[in-house]
């Protein structure tokens, strides 16, 4: 069940999507996928969601990534109706430092509200684990779509610390 509508019964759902990627020197890729729910629940009764970005890693060192992507959020009660909307532009680059050590940065640009939001990533490999550390620095009014259903960590500014077990 989708955690959207985890206080009431399940609603039958449509999907249709279109998925496509070429590598053309750099790697291109368009995603897309329309959401028709079978009994009207407002707003959140149809959604579209387009993606389109491209990545590159560039023979720098042990070679930098860099990869950017358009992201555009539709909905309504109506289909292919746009009731609301939510446009953001992603930017991610990472570096290996080695086999067991990367860095990362995120920007997304939240095209609705005019805001930036950042987050410094650092990865390390051990043998059966992995620690993130992960550093942020965004609005206090976290405006990126939450999906899971769950209060939303990263809003603010602050600094957080994973240890992953892998067995």
């Amino acid at each position: 069940m989708d955690t959207l509508f985890m206080n009431h019964e399940p609603v039958p759902e449509n999907r249709l999507g279109l998925d496509g990627k070429w590598d053309l020197g750099v790697g291109l890729w368009v995603e897309g996928v329309w959401f028709h729910r079978r009994k009207n629940i407002g707003m959140l009764t149809n959604q579209i969601v387009l993606s389109a970005g491209t990545d590159y890693t560039f023979g720098i060192g042990n070679g930098l990534h860099v990869l950017f992507e358009q992201l555009l959020l539709t909905y309504g009660e109506k289909s292919l109706q746009a009731d609301d909307h939510f446009s953001f532009s992603i930017l991610s680059v990472n570096y290996p430092f080695g086999i067991l050590d990367n860095l990362g940065l995120m920007l997304y640009y939240d095209w609705n509200h005019h805001d930036v939001y950042n987050m410094l990533t650092w990865q390390r490999q051990f043998n059966n684990f992995s620690v993130y550390c992960i550093g942020f620095h965004n609005p206090i009014k976290y405006q990126i779509p939450n999906t899971s259903g769950r209060e939303n960590l990263f809003g603010g500014t602050g600094f957080q610390i994973m240890f992953v077990y892998n067995h």
